[in-house]
């Protein structure tokens, strides 16, 4: 058997599982549900068998470099930003909860 047709088959065809990572979403930027649920459609359209969702973390060294290009070019985010992530690199479970609802539900994803 040649590998040259193994190699042009889609991965979702031969069985191969393939899950849509949406990370970091970004709180107030990349977080509209509708946004959520357009790129679960396209990876369920595309074959895919669940989706992976994570929010933006800060941890030191990322935040300085994060908040810095914020400032750069979405200033009226920044304010929000140090609110939401003052004294921690997580946001809250109030904050991240309501934002990872509609990926869950749009593919029926547990994750």
């Amino acid at each position: 058997m040649s590998a040259r047709p193994l190699c042009s088959a889609h991965p979702l065809d031969r069985g191969i599982r393939g899950r849509a990572s949406l990370q970091p979403i970004l709180p107030g930027t990349s977080d509209r549900p509708e946004q959520l649920r357009e790129v679960v459609k396209a990876a369920r359209e595309a074959g895919g068998t669940g989706v992976w969702t994570n929010l933006l973390f800060l941890r030191p060294g990322t935040r300085e470099n994060f908040l810095e290009h914020l400032a750069e070019d979405w200033s009226e985010q920044l304010e929000h930003y140090l609110e939401l992530y003052t004294g921690r690199a997580y946001l809250q479970n109030t904050e991240t909860k309501p934002l990872r609802q509609p990926s869950r539900a749009s593919h029926g994803s547990t994750r």
